[in-house]
């Protein structure tokens, strides 16, 4: 048996547009005041009585509209608009999803280089949940199972990519350095080609770690908060010293070697003011902003999450923000923050998948003794390990681990916007007994509040902008993607529009 269904479309306005969103395609268009009129009958539509509906639409614009409304409803339910009911998965379809994704190899590994940090940041997650407690470093065996593990699951694949994560990687820079050159050197043996990435507080930032990222060219992310008091702040030493400085000595001198600079920076109750963080982070010299958000999980709030009241507020902020980047891309300027390209191509392309990331395969994680994790931010949470370094991931906690997280997405079933969401990040919905809850109503609130913006904006972009758009947006090859597989593809089981619309 289906699932509870969603409803076939949606209406809503957004920058002083008229939109439909179709939940069988996924996609949204913008309409006229008359069609959107007709649409927004959707009772009688659903209800087979759409030449009432059409009525209503002559009556107020006249029949040369209503025609033109009548003819341009039909060719777009004949490409699959406006007529279906979209149901949920059955079990059956859970089934074939998590056999098909528990036998997928991958080339990806994530290791938790240090059960420890040099800093105190006040809205640490990993701190809360244990992953931190022991102040302890992954040990050379652990590393050298990990890689094997990694080029075993590689398979015949062409690289294999490494990411150092904490705690604080640096901490623990011998071993670092030791798998780099080991699965460099191992890599070359195979005729492939190694990728290394790291998230690194940038306070242990040296020259040689510097030239190590430089000979590689890792991919690097820097955590860093924003001004001096914004980072002192939020993110200080362990025993509560600035970290402003330090930080930023060695960004400067990583900056010397390397034109690319990525900042990750963190809004939390403490700090939201994003206008004025995003600013310095481009005056001081990143080339790439990716602010996160301090949100806690779908069941557990704490002191450092943001508050409704808070994240309207961003809201607010990002208005300013997103038309600083229209005038950008008007002017041809640097875009150093552009939270939107990517946003914007899941509007008009919606992903067909269920689950959007590469939990318990491209972001499999080791933490310092050997465990496995579905990904860096379940460290510490032994209900969700599945697995070691050395036997692999176990295919009976992957399945236990994938059921669990589909059951939390029963709430989604009914949303009209689930294809171009993808669904709550895993960790998000995780409890720390090993069960799952639904995302919870602000969460996704939020969401639906976001494409509303990002469907508006790709209008607006197609138009002013067009090259910008063919090129950015609808090509996919233009921005990297995250490692995420597809889904199963959703069915419809009920015909929404009985009959179509009959011009008067």
């Amino acid at each position: 048996m289906r699932r509870i269904a969603a409803a076939p479309f949606w209406t809503f306005t957004q920058r002083n547009g008229l939109f439909a969103h179709d939940a069988a395609t996924g996609k949204t268009i913008r309409t006229s005041p008359a069609f959107y009129d007709l649409l927004s009958q959707r009772n009688l539509l659903a209800q087979g009585r759409a030449a009432e509906a059409l009525v209503l639409v002559r009556d107020r614009y006249g029949d040369e509209v209503a025609q033109q409304v009548a003819l341009e409803f039909n060719a777009l339910c004949e490409q699959g608009f406006f007529r279906r009911w979209v149901t949920g998965p059955d079990v059956g379809d859970d089934r074939a999803l998590v056999d098909r994704l528990v036998k997928a190899r991958t080339n990806k590994i994530e290791l938790y280089l240090t059960a420890g940090c040099n800093l105190s940041c006040v809205y640490c997650y990993a701190g809360k949940q244990g992953a931190l407690k022991a102040q302890r470093k992954m040990p050379l065996s652990v590393a050298h199972a990990a890689i094997d593990l990694l080029f075993r699951r590689a398979g015949r694949t062409r690289e294999v990519c490494v990411t150092f994560l904490g705690g604080e990687p640096l901490l623990n820079k011998s071993v670092l350095m030791w798998v780099v050159n080991y699965t460099a050197a191992r890599a070359r043996a195979r005729g492939m080609r190694a990728q290394f990435s790291m998230t690194s507080n940038a306070t242990l930032l040296d020259e040689e770690v510097i030239s190590l990222i430089k000979r590689h060219n890792f991919g690097l992310m820097i955590s860093l908060d924003g001004p001096p008091d914004v980072q002192n702040t939020s993110r200080p030493f362990r025993g509560g010293a600035p970290s402003f400085e330090r930080a930023a000595a060695n960004i400067r001198k990583l900056a010397q070697r390397r034109r690319q600079l990525t900042a990750r920076c963190t809004l939390s109750r403490q700090n939201h003011d994003k206008l004025r963080v995003v600013g310095f982070l481009e005056e001081f010299g990143f080339t790439r902003i990716a602010p996160g958000a301090s949100c806690g999980t779908a069941w557990c709030k704490g002191a450092a999450d943001l508050t409704e009241d808070d994240h309207e507020d961003i809201e607010r902020q990002e208005d300013v923000l997103m038309q600083d980047w229209l005038t950008r891309i008007e002017t041809g300027s640097a875009t150093p923050y552009n939270p939107y390209t990517e946003s914007m191509r899941r509007t008009v392309d919606p992903p067909s998948h269920r689950i959007r990331c590469g939990v318990c395969r491209g972001v499999t994680t080791v933490d310092v003794d050997g465990r496995l994790y579905p990904c860096h931010r379940y460290v510490g949470m032994r209900a969700y390990a599945i697995g070691d370094a050395w036997a692999g991931v176990s295919d009976e906690s992957h399945r236990h681990y994938l059921k669990g997280y589909l059951s939390s997405l029963r709430k989604c079933d009914a949303c009209h916007i689930r294809r171009v969401c993808g669904g709550p990040c895993p960790w998000y919905v995780s409890r720390d007994d090993g069960t799952f809850v639904p995302p919870d109503t602000g969460h996704c609130r939020r969401v639906e509040r976001w494409y509303r913006r990002m469907a508006a904006l790709a209008d607006e972009v197609s138009s002013r902008f067009p090259e910008y758009f063919r090129e950015r947006v609808l090509d996919k090859r233009s921005t990297r993607g995250e490692d995420r597989e597809p889904g199963v593809p959703e069915t419809a089981s009920e015909t929404h529009v009985k009959n179509g619309v009959t011009p008067p």
